[in-house]
């Protein structure tokens, strides 16, 4: 079964760094001579380093083993990894100052980093497919903290 990551993710994410850009405007500090900076700061540059960046793009999920792919420099990557060899959680973790939202890790058995966190703000993983994940991962007998 594969399951992936929202396909509008990357319009969502264009649509949230703009809104800074309006909160500028509201403020009344955006003039014509500055929009271009702040847009090429606040919008062109993080979602273009962010499209640079591995990001998970689908989770395929068989018996036996997990493939994770990933996009990364505009291209398809895979990992496979065996279940013996992998953890997962999805708890309740610490966003940001004061905001907690519900994150799923997986993480190599013997590596306290993890491989992969996904269930953030704009990183295209709603929370009904990480319940979908979760669902088959417990169909084949695979515990998640």
């Amino acid at each position: 079964m594969i399951i992936e990551r929202n396909k509008k993710y990357l319009l969502y994410r264009i649509l949230m760094s703009h809104i800074l850009i309006l909160f500028i405007y509201i403020g009344g500090n955006l003039t014509l001579s500055n929009i271009l900076p702040i847009w090429i700061v606040s919008v062109v540059l993080p979602n273009f380093i962010l499209s640079f960046l591995k990001n998970l793009k689908a989770v395929e999920i068989h018996d036996d083993y997990i493939i994770l792919i990933f996009s990364k420099y505009f291209k398809k990557h895979k990992e496979s990894y065996r279940y013996t060899d992998l953890r997962f959680t999805y708890k309740n973790e610490f966003e940001g100052a004061n905001s907690r939202g519900l994150k799923f890790r997986i993480y190599k058995k013997d590596i306290d980093k993890s491989i992969v966190n996904i269930g953030g703000l704009i990183d295209g993983w709603y929370e009904n497919q990480i319940i979908e994940i979760i669902t088959e991962l417990e169909k084949n007998k695979i515990e998640v903290l």
